[in-house]
């Protein structure tokens, strides 16, 4: 079944109201980004990695935040995500195939931790390891 890329466009930002003195935020480390030419686009793979009859399918998917500083200087994005959906529905060992900006890839490793995905299942009905690819667009209206 095909899909298309899922679009992530710009929206307001938002800001979380506290006092200085309560926020301690520590810079995660910049994902490593491929410099290679990006492969076709393609809709999201299953590939069963225990056996699985069924694919996984997303419960709770909030897209990534269109980094501000490159929707300011309208740059459009593309970034390929490959993870495990683990037999809880979590994503697990989560990397970036592809991006064409760290900013995007930084934007889309955000957000993947609070997924959640019903897990394939095999003949069964048992949850089963799955491998997913996902190519994500960043589009400016």
């Amino acid at each position: 079944m095909a899909t298309a890329p899922e679009a992530v466009r710009p929206g307001p930002p938002t800001v979380a109201q506290a006092p200085a003195a309560e926020i301690m935020i520590a810079a995660p480390p910049e994902p490593p980004v491929s410099t290679a030419p990006p492969a076709p686009l393609r809709p999201p793979e299953a590939v069963a990695s225990d056996g699985a009859v069924t694919q996984a399918v997303a419960l709770k998917k909030r897209p990534p935040a269109y980094p501000a500083e490159l929707a300011r200087q309208e740059i459009p994005g593309r970034v390929v995500l490959v993870f495990v959906v683990g037999q809880s529905g979590r994503p697990e060992n989560v990397r970036i195939e592809y991006a064409s900006h760290p900013l995007f890839a930084k934007a889309v490793l955000a957000v993947v931790p609070e997924w959640r995905f019903e897990p394939a299942r095999d003949a069964g009905g048992r949850a089963v390891r799955t491998q997913m690819r996902m190519p994500l667009t960043f589009l400016l209206d």
